[in-house]
């Protein structure tokens, strides 16, 4: 191989033409000639010598690059979503560790400040029972509220719901006196009593009863008219009632209305059939001050005799 670039490199001699400048000897077994340019070498740590090349083509590397003490970066890292400092993790399905240390709350999120307002206000399960003095928090109040539930009301003490009598002795419904109570507006009092009592003790007298014959003889096809009864201008009455009896032969008994006192001018306002041997009775309202009871005989060949009565009442 020696002898071989020996014997091209004379070669090379013969063929220059004239007057071109002949290159450099130099032996590549030997280093380069001072002032030479270099051709390239690569130091162990896989650094290039000399200014780094930014240009041009990467050279791949295998295995692991190591990074010297204080040399740039090799390349980026790309970060993902739009949190720049966010810990990436990778895809390799094994949990990561996060430290959860300390990380940002929300706006107006519960801190420990807060938190400890919160429990000064509600308080603990060892609070005291608020008596009703001072400040208390919530448990303390509930407490107090329980407590008193319980205890009976001291003497004189108002009301505070509802009362049930207590029956000392069971069976036996105790006694409740009533000192003083207020009454409704228009409730009844012991004058209105009065005046209501009066009032029905007159309702009790708005009947009159007449007799208006006894035993009274009617011939065929004969009547009797009975007294005119006044019920006043301003009556307390509201009906007049008759009744009749006759024992042989049937009657028609009828009320008159009277347009005068002597009832000269009348109209009937209300009839009834008597049988023979019987009783029946007639009721009208008041429409005419006056009013007049006639019994008739309807039969026209024997007589009867007939009871009449009448009377004005309240209802």
């Amino acid at each position: 191989m020696r002898k071989l670039i020996l014997a091209l490199t004379a070669l090379a001699c013969l063929v220059a033409p004239a007057g071109a400048q002949q290159a450099p000897s130099f032996s590549i077994y030997g280093p380069l000639p001072a002032g030479s340019n270099a051709i390239g070498s690569v130091l162990a740590d896989l650094r290039v010598a000399g200014s780094p090349v930014t240009t041009g083509n990467p050279i791949p590397v295998g295995g692991t690059v190591i990074l010297g003490s204080g040399s740039a970066t090799i390349g980026s890292v790309n970060v993902l979503g739009g949190n720049a400092t966010a810990v990436k993790t990778d895809g390799s399905a094994v949990t990561q560790p996060v430290s959860a240390a300390s990380l940002p709350l929300p706006a107006g999120a519960a801190t420990s400040a807060n938190q400890s307002s919160i429990i000064t206000s509600l308080g603990g399960t060892g609070d005291a029972a608020y008596t009703g003095s001072g400040t208390a928090s919530l448990i303390a109040g509930l407490k107090g509220i329980y407590n008193a539930t319980l205890a009976p009301l001291a003497t004189g003490a108002n009301l505070i719901g509802k009362v049930g009598i207590d029956q000392t002795t069971p069976g036996t419904t105790n006694g409740v006196v009533v000192n003083s109570s207020a009454l409704p507006s228009n409730a009844a009092t012991s004058t209105n009593q009065a005046s209501e009592i009066a009032a029905l003790g007159s309702i009790a007298q708005r009947a009159v009863l007449y007799s208006d014959t006894g035993s009274q003889s009617l011939a065929a096809s004969a009547s009797f008219s009975g007294p005119v009864r006044d019920a006043g201008t301003s009556p307390t009455y509201t009906r007049l009632n008759a009744l009749a009896y006759s024992n042989n032969q049937v009657v028609t008994l009828t009320i008159r209305g009277c347009f005068d006192s002597g009832c000269a001018s009348n109209v009937p306002v209300g009839s009834v059939t008597v049988p023979a041997g019987g009783a029946n009775s007639v009721s009208v309202p008041l429409v005419t001050r006056w009013y007049q009871v006639n019994a008739l005989n309807t039969s026209s060949s024997g007589g009867t005799t007939v009871i009449v009565s009448s009377s004005f009442t309240a209802n």
